[in-house]
C-alpha cells in the first residue's frame, strides 16, 4: 500500500478547507431553501441558524458553487488516491465531466426524465427532484472548467510550452504538414468558440431560468371513464389511423376524433373521443387501445351512438412530468402522487 506523500496531504486539506469554504458560501451567499442543496434532507434548517442569506444574480457569484465542487473533490480524490500529479489530473477531469453531465441534465431535463425510474427509493428522488428544478447555466460550465485549468495549471502550461517549441520547429520547416496543422487548430478554436456564444441557457432573453409550477390532473378524475362528445375542431394533431371504414386522427394530449371515411376525399366527423394524456393508438376487432399518460385504455367503438371504456390497465407506462410541457420549461417540487402534469403556471420568483 502506497505511503501517502507530503504533497497528498496537502491535496486532501485543501479540499476539505475548500469544501468548507464552498459550504459558507452557500450559508452567506444563498437562500438555502430556493437550491438544489435543499434537496439533502435537513439541510433546510440551515437557513434558521444563520438567516436567509443574500440573493444575487451576479455571473460569477453563480458560478462559484461549481468551481468550487470541480476544485475541491479533485484535491480531496487526489489526495485519497494518493495520487501523483498525473492522479491528480485524472481526478479533475472525474469530476469535470461529473459536473458537466449533471449541468447539462439540466438542460435536457425532460430526457433524462424519461430514462430516471419512477419509485420511492431516495436516490431516484433525489435525481427526479434535481433535473426537474435544476436549471442549466454556462456560467456553471465555464466556472468547471476552469476549475479544472486551475488544478492542471502546470501540467498545461508545460505541455503549451512544449507544443509551441514543436511549432516553431515545424514552423521552420515550412512543410505543407505544418499549414494542415495550423489550420486544424484555427478551425477548432472557432468552432469551440461557436458553442460558447450559441449558448442559450440565462440571461439571454429565455426562458430557461424560468421555475414553473406544475399543474396536477388527479387520478380519479384521470381515470374517469371515457366518453365521446361532440366533434370538435382539429388541434396538434398527431398520429393517423385508417381502420375498416374509420379514420382516426389524435389531437395531441387531448384525444382522437373519429371520421366515417367511405369517401376519403371528404370524411365526415363522426365523434370526439376525450382521452387526457393521449398520443398513440390502435383499434383491433372493434376495440380502439389508447394511451391515457401513464394507463393503457380499451373503448368499444362497434356502436358509433355508444362509444364507451371497456377497460383500463393503470400504471402501465412511464411517469413523464413532462409530456404535456413545452420545450423550455423547468418544472418545480414534481411530485408524482398528485396526479399527471397537464400543464404549468408561470414562477419567475424563484432563485436557481
Amino acid at each position: 500500500m502506497k505511503t501517502p506523500t507530503k504533497n497528498n496531504l496537502v491535496y486532501m486539506a485543501t479540499g476539505l478547507g475548500l469544501m468548507v469554504s464552498g459550504l459558507l458560501f452557500y450559508v452567506i451567499f444563498r437562500d438555502i431553501g430556493k437550491t438544489n442543496i435543499s434537496l439533502i434532507p435537513g439541510i433546510d434548517g440551515i437557513d434558521g441558524l444563520i438567516g436567509t442569506g443574500i440573493t444575487s444574480d451576479n455571473f460569477i457569484l453563480n458560478s462559484v458553487p461549481s468551481f468550487v465542487h470541480v476544485l475541491a473533490l479533485s484535491y480531496l480524490t487526489a489526495g485519497l488516491w494518493r495520487a501523483d500529479e498525473r492522479g491528480l489530473l485524472s481526478a479533475s477531469l472525474l469530476w469535470l465531466s461529473v459536473n458537466l453531465l449533471f449541468e447539462f441534465g439540466q438542460q435536457y431535463g425532460a430526457f433524462v426524465l424519461g430514462y430516471l425510474p419512477y419509485n420511492d427509493a431516495p436516490w431516484v428522488n433525489l435525481l427526479r427532484d434535481y433535473f426537474s428544478r435544476g436549471v442549466f447555466d454556462w456560467g456553471d460550465v465555464l466556472g468547471s472548467m476552469l476549475a479544472f485549468f486551475i488544478v492542471n495549471f502546470r501540467g498545461i502550461f508545460r505541455f503549451v510550452f512544449a507544443l509551441k517549441s514543436r511549432c516553431v520547429q515545424d514552423s521552420q520547416r515550412s512543410t505543407p504538414a505544418t499549414i494542415h496543422r495550423l489550420l486544424f487548430a484555427c478551425a477548432l478554436i472557432i468552432g469551440v468558440g461557436s458553442i460558447v456564444g450559441s449558448s442559450t441557457g440565462c440571461g439571454n432573453g429565455t426562458d430557461r431560468c424560468a421555475l414553473a409550477e406544475p399543474i396536477y390532473l388527479s387520478y380519479e378524475a384521470l381515470r374517469s371513464p371515457v366518453k365521446a362528445d361532440k366533434e370538435t375542431p382539429l388541434t396538434h394533431i398527431g398520429k393517423i389511423y385508417v381502420y375498416q371504414n374509420y379514420l382516426f386522427i389524435n389531437s395531441k394530449n387531448a384525444g382522437v376524433h373519429m371520421y366515417d371515411n367511405h369517401d376519403p376525399a371528404n370524411p365526415l366527423p363522426l365523434a370526439y373521443i376525450n382521452v387526457p394524456g393521449n398520443i398513440d393508438l390502435a383499434v383491433k376487432d372493434g376495440i380502439l387501445f389508447v394511451d391515457s399518460y401513464i394507463d393503457l385504455v380499451a373503448i368499444d367503438i362497434r356502436d358509433v351512438n355508444n362509444i364507451h371504456e371497456t377497460h383500463r390497465l393503470v400504471d402501465v407506462f412511464p411517469y413523464n412530468a413532462y409530456q404535456n410541457i413545452p420545450e423550455g420549461i423547468n418544472l418545480k417540487n414534481v411530485d408524482s402522487k398528485l396526479g399527471v402534469v397537464i400543464g404549468y403556471r408561470e414562477n419567475s420568483n424563484v432563485q436557481r
